[in-house]
């Protein structure tokens, strides 16, 4: 092989590792902002369903507060609706459980990254025993959490469930009653000047 071909060679191997480099480097970007959107998408479902879950469960004090406010039913009839706030209460529990349980999958995931070793020879970045457990520890959390928001969804759906049980149980033991809790109230007729 001639001088020449060697330099040829030697620059064309040099011109692939350089675009080899910048795709390696795009895809490690595009990874780590794909990565950043799906941990914040959780948050923020996590976050809706606390959202969700304490509305409801305010909207449903309301709800009993308008009941035993017009005096119109005995407070030992408004029971049933008990189950409905627990769900909702719950499912507040779960979301915020799994919103710590989403801190520390990456707070796992930092310590991964953190306790790995790094080499100047190949493989530059080695996961040691303990980088290994992290990562293992922070796979689990992932589930868990994730496990931890479906448990609250269904709690949403449960008290819901709960809720339109103790409406429909209502209606049938007192229409007059639940009719005119439910209904607008009537303004009062305009004023003519």
């Amino acid at each position: 092989m001639s001088g020449g071909d060697f330099e040829k060679e030697k620059w064309e191997y040099e011109r692939k590792t350089r675009l080899a480099e910048r795709a390696h480097d795009r895809h490690h970007e595009r990874h780590d902002q794909l990565n950043e959107a799906a941990i914040t998408a959780g948050n923020n479902a996590l976050r809706s369903l606390i959202l969700i879950n304490g509305g409801a469960a305010v909207s449903m004090l309301a709800f009993v507060g308008a009941f035993a406010g017009k005096d119109k039913i005995e407070l030992s009839r408004l029971s049933p609706v008990a189950p409905g706030l627990i769900d909702f209460a719950f499912g507040v529990g779960l979301a915020a459980a799994a919103l710590g349980a989403g801190y520390f999958v990456n707070l796992l995931r930092s310590q991964a990254a953190g306790r790995s070793t790094l080499n100047y020879e190949y493989p530059y970045i080695e996961a040691g025993r303990p980088s290994k457990r992290c990562g293992s520890g922070a796979l689990f959390l992932q589930w868990v959490a994730f496990v931890l928001g479906v448990a609250s969804l269904v709690a949403f759906f449960r008290g819901t469930w709960d809720v339109k049980y103790f409406i429909d149980t209502l209606s049938k033991e007192r229409p007059a009653v639940t009719r005119s809790l439910l209904a607008p109230e009537s303004s009062s007729p305009a004023r003519t000047p």
